[in-house]
């Protein structure tokens, strides 16, 4: 897959963008939407457009007398494509040929089919079969939807085939809803989205974690008293994490999201209170062993081991949103209810 630097995924996902709100409003050809929007997108993905072994342009359908896919996305060393890309214009509604890429994938071989104008990106599962093709749709997303306060574009990257089995059990769950004929299904596709980006790693701006042996932490001066985190945590999507912390009135530097669960980790076992395993749903906040139950490719990353106790380690990978409810509840567990109240902000922090 294409380089893994967080910088230089984040550089196509912003030319990506940009480029969309330019050409708002022009009459764009279908060209140009794949080569301003839609290649930049799949970069972000994780996919490197200039790598034949990856991505081919153009790729023959076989029984459909002579035509071809806009894009194949492939796993190295598998000659069936594990999606089917059919681009359109910016102007082009992408409902009107969902025949077209189940047809594709069909005869193709690819389970999943993607329909997109650079704007709207339609998935589909060509597995689901008996269906017409407006009913096999996975999601729908466009890039400026606020879905459940994630930006439209984050969904794409499930497509990335390292978050195989994250899609394939996400693919499951919208299966059984749309089979049970629930009310607002919108709704629910929504929140089985969110939870299915909750296990993929997002890039982003953020550095890495850099917290030193012994986590720095300073008296307050003057009795400041912090501020307060947004009442909906979900708001803090995409934004960076203050300089520092307050935990029970003293100073703690940090440089990332996931810094503060190590800062708050650390607080707690320096006070010898972390002495087994804690766990929240399926994944272990803490942990005496460097391993997490996770579809993750690569979890160690986001394994960090405590200073102050000595083999223990805790789990830091997720958004601001899961980093900071991790924190709660790792005070909570302890009695230090609520854990907002030990845990702020600088009282001029905005989020």
């Amino acid at each position: 897959m294409i380089e893994t630097n967080r910088e230089f995924r984040l550089f196509w996902l912003e030319r990506a963008l940009k480029n969309l709100n330019a050409l708002k409003g022009w009459t764009v050809n279908e060209e140009d939407t794949k080569r301003l929007i839609i290649e930049p997108l799949l970069a972000w993905i994780g996919y490197d457009v200039w790598e034949p072994g990856y991505v081919r342009e153009q790729y023959p359908v076989p029984k459909k007398g002579g035509q071809s896919a806009d894009y194949a996305l492939m796993k190295l060393g598998d000659d069936t494509p594990y999606a089917i890309v059919e681009a359109k214009s910016l102007t082009r509604n992408p409902h009107e040929d969902l025949d077209q890429i189940i047809e594709y994938c069909n005869f193709t071989g690819a389970r999943f089919g993607i329909i997109t104008n650079g704007e709207r990106w339609i998935l589909l599962d060509e597995h689901w079969k008996g269906k017409p093709a407006r009913d096999r749709i996975i999601f729908e997303v466009k890039l400026e939807d606020d879905l459940d306060k994630r930006k439209g574009y984050e969904a794409l990257l499930l497509l990335n085939p390292e978050n195989e089995r994250i899609l394939d059990d996400f693919c499951d769950s919208i299966k059984k809803l749309c089979e049970s004929g629930i009310k607002n299904l919108e709704k629910h596709k929504i929140t089985e989205l969110v939870d299915a980006l909750e296990k993929i790693e997002i890039p982003t701006s953020e550095e890495k974690p850099r917290v030193p042996a012994e986590s720095k932490e300073t008296e307050v001066v003057g009795g400041e008293e912090g501020g307060e985190w947004p009442k909906d945590l979900s708001v803090l999507m995409g934004k960076r994490p203050p300089d520092y912390v307050l935990i029970d009135g003293v100073k703690y530097e940090t440089r990332s999201w996931a810094s503060v669960v190590v800062v708050v980790a650390e607080w707690l076992a320096k006070r010898g209170e972390i002495k087994e395993p804690i766990k929240s749903k399926k994944l272990f906040i803490i942990n005496d062993r460097p391993e997490q139950v996770t579809k993750m490719r690569n979890p160690g990353s986001h394994i960090k081991p405590l200073t102050n106790a000595k083999g223990f380690y805790v789990w830091t990978h997720g958004s601001a949103s899961a980093c900071l409810e991790r924190c709660f509840k790792l005070l909570e567990h302890f009695g230090y209810t609520p854990g907002h109240a030990y845990l702020k902000p600088p009282a001029d922090w905005k989020s």
